[in-house]
């Protein structure tokens, strides 16, 4: 009796559908970094001025991680610009990738910034993150561009 439970509970976790993460704190601050290092290069010149509807300062709400690809919502700090940001974990640290303004992301979008967002993983990013704005996630405040690799 015993072996059948062990054996229905372990089937239990292994087949478990892989879901995306909320992102940590940390990890929405340090996607603030790369957000604020996009717009403002920490060398001294502007990379991106006008990604984010011109707006220098950019908050990062809710966010959701899967593999090392992430989903966050933006919004620019004096409220008139919102969106959402596709980010990937490469080099030790988030790089931003797609950035859209005042609409959500799609599913093609996200997988045709890299080859290797799969449509599922794209589609749960997606649904994860629409799970999580239902929920109140306060917005991480704009961070400062750091020098980095």
């Amino acid at each position: 009796m015993r072996i059948v439970i062990a054996a229905m509970l372990c089937s239990l976790f292994l087949f478990q559908p892989a879901i995306a993460k909320q992102a940590t704190n940390e990890e929405r601050k340090a996607m603030s970094i790369e957000v604020a290092n996009y717009i403002h290069d920490p060398y001294g010149e502007d990379s991106h001025p006008r990604a984010f509807g011109g707006s220098s300062k950019i908050e990062i709400g809710a966010a959701v991680v899967e593999e090392q690809f992430a989903l966050a919502d933006w919004r620019a700090a004096d409220g008139k610009y919102w969106g959402q940001i596709a980010f990937f974990y490469e080099c030790d640290h988030w790089n931003v990738g797609l950035i859209t303004n005042q609409r959500r992301m799609a599913q093609n979008e996200l997988t045709a910034m890299r080859r290797s967002v799969k449509k599922t993983t794209a589609t749960r990013l997606i649904g994860e993150l629409r799970d999580l704005e239902a929920r109140d996630t306060a917005f991480v405040a704009p961070q400062h561009p750091r020098m980095g690799c």
